[in-house]
């Protein structure tokens, strides 16, 4: 089990990794419409399931897929796309 403030920091610190990758993401995110957040969101909770042959394929950590699909939620919320 993980502590709140833990799992606070690695979701705070996904969402700042969002505004050094791709150069300027908060221009590249005003492209993006409510949908494609929620179809990003959707992505890494898919990769985050049980039983995904991606998952077997390419090793993905459950945990870390939540953190980035909350840290793009974050996102979308701030950037006002809800």
């Amino acid at each position: 089990m993980r502590d709140i403030e833990d799992v606070i920091a690695d979701v705070k610190a996904e969402y700042d990794r969002q505004d050094m990758a791709a150069g300027a993401p908060r221009q590249l995110d005003g492209d993006n419409t409510r949908n494609d957040f929620i179809a990003y969101v959707t992505a890494y909770l898919g990769r985050a399931a049980a039983r995904v042959l991606r998952n077997d394929k390419e090793g993905h950590d459950p945990y870390q897929m939540f953190v980035k699909a909350t840290g793009l939620l974050l996102r979308a919320m701030t950037d006002g796309k809800v």
